[in-house]
């Protein structure tokens, strides 16, 4: 951490505190209408909140079992913000990870972002902790002002995604498009013109491949199609798991003249590294 580089925000008269039973409805409601600005309406209930967070289906404990990996703030009796930190990543024991800072949008926004992040780095110490980390999208003017102030200083390295679901594989696509043209035009398929097809669940959507860029574009005629299973598609669009490892797992199907070389393709533009989206995506 280097040292503030901006003004603490005033605070509000912000208390802290761990979760406790029946938090999920305010946690939810304050997820929905924070995230609403990122990635539209979101579907997010106390009970889907509850599930992903009471049981452990993400790669950190359970709020039943480690409370404070999810702090909420109060003004009053209100709450007006929450923070889930992740103190077990899988990738790095020595670190901690931010992976949701939602907060109640008004004048001590500010104040209450700045609170909840201060206070999730300060209990990442006490357990050990080298760093803190953070995966934020450039829109989140609110978190990163907090991170700003802070002192944290942006980073490449370390870091994973946390994203359990894609519910809307086009819009998904049409934002890593960037990265996947990185990838592309840094690959001996850089030449490669054609149109990939993916296909998950009820979702479809194409890739158009041309002198190194990528683009989302409509599926039909593709002369590549993938057709992957839905529990399989965040690991293997997100690099936790590789194209060519779920084809064997018999998770994914690919339908091409040479399917040898779409494998190799799909491998580039998928590989097994981590992919950074802004955090309105993990849920």
């Amino acid at each position: 951490m280097s040292p503030p580089t901006r003004k603490t925000p005033s605070p509000a008269k912000i208390r802290l505190r761990s979760f406790r039973e029946g938090d999920e409805t305010a946690v939810a409601q304050i997820f929905t209408v924070y995230m609403t600005g990122f990635v539209g309406p979101s579907p997010v209930t106390p009970q889907s909140w509850r599930r992903h967070y009471r049981r452990q289906t993400w790669s950190g404990p359970s709020v039943e079992d480690d409370p404070d990996c999810a702090r909420l703030a109060l003004v009053g009796s209100k709450v007006v913000g929450y923070a889930v930190t992740d103190y077990k990543p899988e990738f790095e024991d020595d670190n901690a990870a931010v992976q949701e800072l939602c907060v109640e949008r008004g004048p001590n926004a500010d104040a209450i972002a700045h609170a909840l992040l201060a206070d999730a780095e300060q209990r990442a110490r006490t357990r050990g902790k080298q760093a803190i980390l953070l995966s934020l999208s450039a829109e989140d003017a609110i978190a990163m002002r907090a991170a700003q102030t802070l002192g944290f200083r942006t980073s490449n390295n370390g870091g994973a995604v946390f994203m359990v679901a894609i519910t809307d594989l086009p819009r998904f696509l049409r934002e890593v498009a960037p990265e996947l043209t990185r990838r592309l035009s840094a690959s001996e398929f850089a030449q490669w013109s054609g149109t990939i097809a993916i296909e998950s669940g009820q979702m479809t959507s194409g890739l158009k491949l041309s002198k190194g860029r990528v683009q989302v574009a409509p599926a039909r005629g593709a002369g590549i199609r993938v057709a992957i299973h839905p529990e399989a598609l965040p690991p293997v669009l997100l690099g936790q798991l590789r194209v060519s490892e779920a084809f064997l797992q018999n998770r994914l199907a690919v339908t091409a003249s040479d399917r040898m070389q779409a494998l190799k393709l799909l491998d580039v533009l998928f590989p097994r590294t981590p992919l950074y989206l802004p955090k309105g995506q993990w849920w």
